[in-house]
């Protein structure tokens, strides 16, 4: 199972503060499949990259799994493709 709780993150950019995520709820139950779909430049791509650990956010996500499973490990990429 995945649960987020409040996500949110912030990046620097040209001095100024942009917010990416901003108090983001979702849970997937194990097995099942989610999609994320959002115009260009919603925070796709930062909360997939959140799951993974590629990225940091402000406030922890959890990623909660059943008793007697591995424990979750950094995944090295994050799939994205894009409508056309």
């Amino acid at each position: 199972m995945i649960q987020i709780e409040k996500l949110s993150k912030e990046f620097v950019q040209d001095g100024k503060r942009v917010v990416a995520l901003d108090g983001i709820d979702l849970e997937v139950p194990h097995g099942e499949i989610c999609v994320l779909l959002g115009p260009s430049g919603c925070g796709k791509t930062t909360t997939l990259k959140i799951i993974n650990r590629l990225v940091t956010p402000i406030r922890r996500a959890r990623a909660r799994r059943r008793p007697g499973h591995e424990p979750v490990r950094r995944r090295s990429s994050c799939g994205e493709r894009s409508a056309t």
